[in-house]
C-alpha cells in the first residue's frame, strides 16, 4: 500500500512540474506575440521558437533594451515566481 501512495505521489509531482512549465511556456509565447504583433520592441528584441508547425515570436532574453529588460524581469521574476508558489490566478497585462 505505501508503495501505490508513493508511486502516486511521484505522478502527482511529475504532473505538478510539468503543467508548471507548460504554463510558463505558455505566458512567454502569449506575452511574446503579444508585444511582437503590436510592435512595442523592435524586432531584434524576438526570436522563434518552433511549435508543431507554427514559428511563435519570444521575448530574446539577452536583450540589451530597457524595456525588453523590464519586461523579461516581469515575466521572470514576477509571473513565474506567482506561479511556482501557486499565487498567480488571472493575469490581466495592458500594453
Amino acid at each position: 500500500m505505501s508503495t501505490r501512495v508513493s508511486q502516486k505521489e511521484k505522478q502527482g509531482v511529475h504532473n505538478v512540474t510539468s503543467s508548471l512549465a507548460y504554463m510558463k511556456k505558455i505566458v512567454e509565447y502569449s506575452v511574446g506575440n503579444i508585444a511582437y504583433l503590436r510592435g512595442l520592441l523592435p524586432q531584434h528584441n524576438y526570436t522563434t521558437e518552433q511549435l508543431e508547425d507554427l514559428q511563435i515570436p519570444v521575448l530574446n532574453t539577452k536583450s540589451k533594451n530597457k524595456e525588453s529588460e523590464r519586461l523579461n524581469a516581469w515575466l521572470q521574476q514576477g509571473v513565474y515566481e506567482a506561479l511556482e508558489k501557486s499565487y498567480l490566478q488571472k493575469m490581466l497585462a495592458k500594453f
